[in-house]
């Protein structure tokens, strides 16, 4: 036999050796393959069951983060705004009302609005308020429907063109419980009269006579209207029996 076949022979010896040594050797690695294979596909079902254990109270974390941030900012936007106080809401009504017209002066610590009236409110022992009186106070529910939307709560008139002016900006919310439409009469006494009537009586007819056209006017303002009288306690000018002390002025209550 000769060298090259003698070589032949070993080579194809040889790779049948290997060929059987690959085929045990697979046979013994296939368990392994499967039972790594197995060990991954568990830990990854175990990293998907911890994501979804842990991210709901990872998001509600983020969740009360985010909620805790906007009430900082809502926090430190309130004390930037500006505290209206009583007064000041007085006076900016006030000054609406000049806009119509009608003169005004503040007292009391800017809490009481005194009609500028050169002329009596009433006649003479009526409780009926002069047309231009009435008037007057229609003027005083626009300008107070006006204050009451842009400090408190939008409210509507229903006495003439109620008109659109901007607001000034950067106010915290503002409240007052109500107004008082006080009454006043002249010193002028009564004289006999069956029904006992007297100026105090008078006087609070006079304030329920304001009322009654302001609350109609201001039909969803929500506060109180109180109709009130001092009789002759209180005159404007002197001598107390002066006309122009026949009259209803407005007190804003806190």
């Amino acid at each position: 036999m000769s060298r090259t076949t003698r070589r032949g022979q070993r080579a194809r010896r040889d790779q049948r050796n290997l060929e059987g040594e690959g085929g045990i050797l697979s046979q013994h690695a296939l368990p392994l393959v499967a039972s790594v294979q197995a060990g991954l596909l568990a830990l990854f079902l175990l990293c998907c069951l911890l994501v979804l254990v842990a991210w709901p109270p990872a998001r509600e974390v983020k969740e009360k983060g985010l909620l805790a941030a906007a009430r900082e900012q809502v926090k430190m936007t309130a004390e930037q705004l500006k505290t209206l106080t009583l007064p000041e809401f007085v006076a900016k009504v006030a000054s609406r009302l000049r806009q119509e017209g009608v003169a005004v002066t503040l007292d009391e610590g800017g809490t009481r609005l005194v009609f500028n009236s050169a002329d009596a409110h009433f006649d003479r022992g009526s409780a009926e308020l002069r047309e231009d009186t009435r008037k007057k106070f229609e003027a005083f529910s626009r300008a107070l429907a006006w204050g009451m939307s842009c400090h408190v709560k939008p409210v509507s008139t229903s006495c003439g063109t109620q008109t659109l002016l901007a607001c000034e900006k950067g106010y915290a919310p503002f409240s007052f419980r109500g107004l008082a439409l006080v009454g006043h009469a002249d010193a002028v006494p009564f004289r006999a009269n069956p029904e006992g009537r007297s100026n105090e009586t008078l006087s609070v007819e006079r304030g329920l006579a304001a009322k009654d056209v302001v609350e109609s006017c201001l039909q969803d303002a929500e506060v109180e209207f109180l109709p009130q009288g001092l009789g002759a306690t209180l005159p404007r000018v002197s001598p107390g029996v002066d006309a122009r002390n026949r009259r209803v002025e407005v007190r804003f209550l806190p």
